[in-house]
């Protein structure tokens, strides 16, 4: 009696496999346990051995799929019984072979409900930061694959354009890693998996439970074209995981089906160093290539969005400021006294903070088609990293005193330098201020472009000592630069100017701000 060599059922999926190779010819003589036949999923790749030994008669091609528990060849005892499958006899075996259902039915893989990994663990979740709903960016994995972490240590780094995150393993365990950095993945996806025991992480590696983990199960509304691509399925999935458009892809498998090979080859010219005549471009050498992702593309990507949105403009001028460097001075010989070392960029949070009150046009936004003033008044404070500007917001400004605003100014740049800002705290702004002077570079002048919804930002130099002219007399004075951009739908030229010349008032006669 022959022997079926099974399409086997691989972890808990009840999709059909597909067949990739035999490892033996029509006929060959094949030993038991030596492997016959390659199959794969999604997943993995799987060597089906050989159940007995003989001689093989092959009644499935490969590149095509199978159904679990189907026989896709028989192995005979003898020659003889060879020849007789070959004329079709026994054919009639080998149908109710292919009649036969899987292990597990159909009709009750219906009924189990999709999970996203079926093996036990606790799943590292792609969290929800603040309000957005945007798909978060994956960025450092701290443990690798299959590393034992403990619970409440940190697995992941991930980010939005305004923050990083640290999310930490909510069990201890072994680390099986499902979603790649530098790659986004939807808010409350898994990204990884956390299993008690090395046996399950194993499980999940050779792809047993983790089949019905890819979100992309249920077919999305306008894949049903690329559904017609014959395409193997690990050969759809290092073209997703690759970003490779499988319709450019010649398929060199049956019937132009595109293989695993196809896609090797492609991202081996992804991957491929650039010819020589690639570095330049029109006639300039390229030193290097940074990738827009991450922070950096979320600000490049906010900054054009608030161009595109506002009617901004820019008033600059310059400021005496002779009287602020005295208060200053003062405040640093307090330093010890006041428990904190005030800086320039302190006094202008409050004393911005003061005026917004008389202008609360300036402390609006237009939001559909409606201009709103804010109760309150919160101040965004720039703060410079290296993939660009973060504005963490001091709350209710107006309402500290200068010592608790020079403290939390403090706090929120440490904790935005470090990646470690909470949501709520960039966000709620009403007014935005970047002091570029701190960066040094002195006397200049900048267009600032509108954190939005916002409708104005004051952006300020390094404080100069200028030549002017005081009551006829040409005199040395501290001299800061300033930068206003303003939404024009939300107030005037005019409004922007009195808010500007009650700055520069207050700011000549400072003493107010230290109280």
């Amino acid at each position: 009696m022959a022997t079926k060599v099974i399409v086997p059922k691989l972890g808990m999926s009840t999709e059909p496999i597909t067949l990739v190779e035999w490892k033996a010819k029509e006929g060959d003589r094949v030993e038991k346990g030596s492997v016959v036949l390659v199959v794969e999923t999604e997943k993995i790749r799987h060597d089906v051995e050989a159940e007995a030994s003989g001689f093989l008669h092959i009644v499935a091609e490969v590149g095509k799929e199978a159904p679990i528990g189907s026989a896709a060849a028989f192995i005979a005892e003898t020659e003889e019984e060879l020849e007789a499958l070959k004329k079709g006899e026994g054919v009639a075996a080998e149908a109710e072979a292919k009649k036969a259902p899987p292990v597990e039915a159909p009709a009750k893989a219906k009924e189990a409900p999709p999970a996203e990994v079926s093996v036990a663990g606790t799943k590292v979740i792609v969290p929800k930061l603040g309000m957005s709903t945007e798909p978060i960016t994956l960025v450092e994995w701290k443990a690798k694959e299959g590393d034992r972490v403990e619970k409440g240590s940190v697995v992941l780094v991930v980010e939005t354009e305004k923050i990083r995150h640290d999310v930490e393993a909510e069990a201890s365990g072994f680390l099986h890693i499902m979603a790649e950095t530098g790659k986004e993945a939807p808010i409350g996806s898994a990204a990884g998996l956390i299993v008690a025991t090395k046996e399950e992480l194993e499980a999940l590696k050779k792809g047993e439970g983790a089949v019905a983990a890819k979100p992309e199960a249920e077919e999305a509304p306008g894949e049903a074209e690329e559904e017609r691509i014959l395409i193997s399925p690990v050969a759809r999935r290092m073209a997703e995981e690759h970003m490779i458009d499988v319709s450019q892809v010649a398929g060199s498998g049956p019937e132009g089906r595109i293989i695993k090979e196809d896609i090797e080859k492609e991202i081996a010219k992804k991957e491929a160093p650039p010819v020589a005549a690639a570095d330049m471009y029109q006639g300039r050498k390229v030193k290097a290539k940074l990738p827009l992702t991450g922070i950096r593309k979320a600000i490049a990507e906010h900054m054009h969005r608030s161009l595109s949105v506002s009617a901004q403009l820019t008033v600059m001028g310059e400021m005496d400021v002779a009287e602020l460097v005295k208060l200053r001075k003062k405040l640093v010989a307090q330093e010890e006294k006041l428990g904190a070392r005030i800086t320039y960029t302190d006094l202008m949070v409050a004393a911005v903070a003061k005026l917004l009150k008389e202008y609360p046009l300036v402390n609006a936004s237009l939001i559909d088609n409606e201009i709103v003033q804010w109760e309150d008044i919160n101040v965004s404070v720039a703060v410079a990293l290296e993939e660009g500007l973060i504005v963490p917001v001091v709350r209710n400004a107006d309402q500290k005193s200068l010592v608790e605003i020079s403290k939390e100014v403090r706090t929120l740049a440490k904790k935005a330098r470090e990646r470690a800002l909470a949501p709520e705290q960039v966000q709620g702004g009403t007014f935005t201020i970047t002091n570029l002077g701190a960066l040094g570079g002195g006397y200049r002048f900048e267009t600032v472009i509108i954190n939005q919804p916002e409708s104005a930002i004051l952006g300020t130099g390094g404080i100069t000592d200028r030549a002017v002219v005081r009551e006829g007399k040409i005199v040395i004075r501290p001299i800061m630069t300033y930068y206003l951009t303003y939404d024009h739908r939300v107030f005037t030229g005019a409004v922007a100017a009195a808010f500007i010349n009650s700055l520069v008032e207050l700011l000549a006669k400072p003493e107010s701000l230290a109280k």
